[in-house]
């Protein structure tokens, strides 16, 4: 049961960001709104740097000479977090499609398919994939990361998410109270009852890892990613150093 509670409680906090555990640690100083071939770094909705086709490089619209050397690095720069914007955003929506999808057959083993828990897990993940789905999207063939709205995951998750979440937990809480019933029915063995039991656990907690290793690979995967962007940013800061109080992503 404690692997259950676990379960879930790492899903909730992967839904509302990437947790900094494991030496994961994505902390988002400015936004972006990128292309292969352009970048616009901005602060509350405001464009402070771009670096355009070829590498060329503006600072709140005024144009700064580069050697071809720093160009070159620009623009893989550019490209370099246009890959990692487009793959976040496959990212969450792959692995939340998966655990929506996990969750509500796991506690459909568990407690029957038109259970109330069934309903409020579904719409705790639709919550909080919604707004995953702020932070990083498309539109009209550029990426944007929304630093705003990532920073303010837990602020903007509303009083129905909680209230949804609250169903959720007490359910699961209520099948301890199924094991103690478990125990004491007069209905059928108490070596039968447990085994029917075990058996909706057992299932209920495959779909449950599903769901989990679907979020640790999200996780793991735009962790690494990150930090590989993070290294080049570093990379191009030395070189370009009007750059340094203008990082995407802080260290």
């Amino acid at each position: 049961m404690k692997n259950i509670f676990v379960l879930v409680g790492a899903l909730l906090f992967s839904a509302m960001g990437l947790a900094d555990n494991d030496g994961c640690h994505i902390h988002i100083r400015h936004g972006l709104q990128v292309t292969p071939e352009s970048m616009r770094v901005m602060s509350a909705d405001v464009p402070v740097y771009q670096i355009g086709a070829g590498g060329h490089l503006s600072i709140h619209g005024e144009a700064v000479e580069l050697s071809p050397e720093q160009r070159k690095l620009a623009a893989q720069y550019t490209g370099d977090m246009a890959a990692l914007i487009h793959q976040w955003i496959d990212l969450v929506s792959d692995a939340m499609a998966v655990s929506q999808s996990s969750l509500e057959q796991a506690f459909a083993h568990a407690f029957g398919e038109k259970s109330v828990v069934v309903e409020k897990s579904g719409r705790v993940l639709a919550r909080a994939r919604e707004h995953l789905e702020k932070v990083a999207y498309s539109r009209d063939g550029v990426y944007i990361l929304d630093a705003e709205k990532y920073n303010n995951l837990d602020r903007d998750l509303d009083k129905g998410f909680e209230k949804d979440l609250d169903v959720v937990l007490a359910s699961l809480r209520a099948v301890l109270v199924e094991l103690i019933g478990a125990m004491t029915s007069d209905e059928g063995s108490f070596e039968e009852n447990m085994e029917a039991f075990g058996e909706r656990m057992e299932l209920m907690g495959t779909e449950m890892q599903v769901m989990g290793d679907s979020l640790g690979t999200m996780r793991d995967v735009l962790c690494e990613q990150v930090q590989a962007v993070q290294k080049l940013e570093q990379k191009v800061v030395k070189a370009i150093p009007e750059l340094a109080q203008y990082p995407v992503f802080e260290r």
